[in-house]
């Protein structure tokens, strides 16, 4: 959506401007210059699908283009050829909080030499419109070279009644015809820390290739970092051998195809079947068929409020065809989702995906009004601890014990209650087929363990 621009300064000064990348008393790395940054947490940050929440503002008509030269990001949002020397452009929108502090970021690749600035115009309202306007305020300018990728940021903090952050960028060159490729965004509030990788060796029998982040204990746990206490009875550390525990969770119990224990898939799509969630060697696995036969559980606890953690993998196990989508969600206990709400707070396309999203959707809301959010790169395919946390003020997500996201209140006209308002619900683990009955690309989805907290 065009976001429209404003020139007004609250208080008829400058907001919050402090040197760009230095939060709550800690420094964000820089990356080697020219090569772009390695952390990439707003929403559609590295542009993966499409060019959603990104767009001009003056300039040439945007293009979504990969790229090579990025060490995280494999797309990027490109203006080319500007017909001004002032080019504009729109990034994703931002939830805040009045008086937080947040670095707002992404990188830039020009043709020109130049300088560019992050910019933001902030909101009382929840909306995506122009609505409850409160002001602009302007980042230092970051020069550009004509090669290489620049981080361009700004440090800054959330006026009183703020609740949205629009953010912007304005570039200048000395004439009309530069064009940039702009990516990863990365939005960060107060002292919290970057996803950091490391290196991992495989060996040639296992599919994946890429990097890992954690280890089962510490502070890779929300639950530990955060004090969350003991785990409740519910939660299932797997430590047996056979089908699930049917005293914590349900699997599919009807007859479809003429097999004991499947019904019809998502969307009527496949056959989701107990026979496809199976539990040996401390991990319960759930397994997607080439014939579209996949897993479903759902843990037999119903509640308004609560924390989840979980610590999961994926991986393709066949060569071609459709692919599985693995969740971790909170579906409402009345099964009405446009009623009652959906918190699909793990949500993927691919079960080798290397970005983590989570699409949030609104009780109330019959246009099935949602947030979505994403952060890069996360390997799927390697052992991460999913958490959430839902409390009658937010909804909160969190990766290797690190919030990545935070939602709360955006109760709309269209008659939808606060985000985080589900009556009620419960911790469902799927493995999705969108694609129909056969040729879907077999894959497994892994769960070392389950720990619920109230």
């Amino acid at each position: 959506m065009a976001v429209q621009r404003r020139r007004w300064v609250l208080g008829g000064g400058v907001v919050g401007v402090t040197t760009a990348l230095v939060l709550g008393g800690v420094s964000v790395a820089q990356p080697p210059a020219g090569t772009g940054t390695n952390v990439s947490t707003c929403n559609n940050p590295v542009l993966n699908k499409t060019l959603a929440e990104w767009g001009p503002l003056r300039g040439a008509t945007p293009t979504r283009e990969p790229v090579s030269d990025h060490q995280t990001a494999r797309f990027a949002y490109v203006q080319q050829n500007n017909p001004v020397a002032t080019p504009s452009l729109y990034l994703p929108q931002q939830p805040v909080r009045a008086g937080e502090r947040w670095t707002f970021g992404y990188d830039v690749a020009a043709t020109q030499a130049g300088r560019a600035r992050v910019e933001v115009d902030w909101y009382s309202t929840p909306e995506g419109d122009n609505s409850g306007y409160l002001g602009h305020i302007d980042g230092p300018w970051v020069s550009l070279p004509a090669s290489g990728w620049t981080r361009v940021a700004a440090d800054l903090t959330a006026p009183p009644g703020a609740v949205r952050a629009n953010v912007l960028s304005d570039h200048e060159y000395t004439a009309a015809g530069a064009s940039f490729r702009a990516t990863a965004c990365d939005y960060r509030v107060g002292a919290t820390a970057p996803i950091t990788t490391e290196p991992t060796t495989t060996s040639p029998s296992t599919t994946s290739t890429t990097t890992t982040t954690t280890q089962p204990g510490g502070q890779t746990q929300a639950a530990v970092r955060y004090g969350w206490g003991t785990p409740q009875p519910i939660s299932d550390e797997f430590d047996y051998t056979g089908p699930v525990d049917p005293t914590k969770w349900a699997t599919p119990s009807g007859t479809v195809g003429g097999t004991q224990g499947c019904w019809e898939g998502h969307a009527g799509n496949g056959r989701r079947c107990a026979k496809n969630s199976a539990v040996a060697g401390g991990i319960m696995t759930m397994t997607g068929e080439a014939n579209g036969d996949t897993g479903w559980l759902r843990q037999k606890l119903d509640r308004q409020y609560g924390k989840w953690e979980i610590r999961s993998r994926s991986r393709n196990t066949g060569a071609s065809g459709g692919l599985y989508h693995p969740l971790h969600l909170i579906w409402p206990t009345s099964g009405k989702r446009l009623i009652d709400g959906e918190y699909d707070w793990v949500e993927y396309s691919n079960p080798d995906e290397q970005c983590l999203s989570a699409f949030l959707h609104y009780p109330k809301s019959p246009n099935d009004n949602k947030v979505y959010r994403e952060i890069c790169p996360v390997d799927m395919t390697q052992w991460h601890n999913f958490a959430f946390e839902w409390s009658p003020t937010a909804l909160v997500g969190y990766v290797d014990g690190v919030e990545w996201f935070r939602l709360s209140g955006g109760a709309g006209p269209d008659g939808r209650t606060d985000i985080q308002a589900m009556p009620s619900g419960h911790l469902n683990i799927q493995l999705d087929n969108f694609t129909g009955a056969g040729g879907l690309r077999p894959a497994v989805f892994e769960v070392d363990w389950v720990r619920v907290y109230y």
